[in-house]
């Protein structure tokens, strides 16, 4: 049985314990979404450095890198269909979520990367979310960043109460950019 065939729609690539734990490499995470991309499933490419640097240009490189990777031989048209999810490994299961300045640095630099390497279309329109120890008090900040586009919960979206505040929060950070 396949994927699809569950109804799946979207497929997580590239997080980073699958990167440490089954060791999939840059080429692999490629090859996986290429695969999605024939057979019409959503990518949520993971990527984000291990460790904190101390120079935020340090970080971004790492970063550039690894989607230059991720992303070999995708069309511009096929990137569209991707969702970039920035989430430094450093961040994952942390006290707090990464720094509100670097966060906003971090995704304006993949944007801008993006808007480089495959268009001004497909970067200024390239759906890209911030993970990392998101929680109900960070989210609504994070949703708030310009160039963000969405948060990428892992453990506290088990929590059902933390899981709907922050989709409150969502909905309440939504409505405010309308307007």
């Amino acid at each position: 049985m396949h994927l699809k065939d569950l109804g799946c729609t979207f497929v997580e690539l590239g997080h980073a314990e699958r990167r440490n734990i089954f060791k999939e490499d840059d080429a692999m995470i490629n090859k996986k979404i290429m695969g999605c991309l024939r057979n019409n499933l959503k990518p949520i490419l993971c990527i984000g450095e291990e460790k904190r640097y101390k120079r935020n240009m340090d970080a971004f490189r790492f970063i550039k890198k690894q989607l230059q990777n991720d992303l070999k031989d995708i069309v511009p048209e096929k990137i569209k269909k991707i969702v970039i999810a920035y989430e430094p490994v450093w961040a994952i299961g942390a006290d707090a979520s990464a720094p509100l300045d670097f966060i906003h640095e971090g995704i304006s630099f993949l944007r801008e990367f993006l808007i480089s390497e495959y268009g001004s279309s497909t970067g200024k329109n390239q759906i890209i979310i911030y993970g990392g120890s998101v929680t109900p008090q960070s989210s609504e900040e994070i949703l708030s960043l310009e160039n963000n586009n969405g948060i990428f919960i892992g453990r506290a979206g088990l929590n059902l109460n933390y899981f709907i505040e922050m989709i409150e929060l969502a909905v309440k950070v939504s409505k405010f950019e309308r307007n």
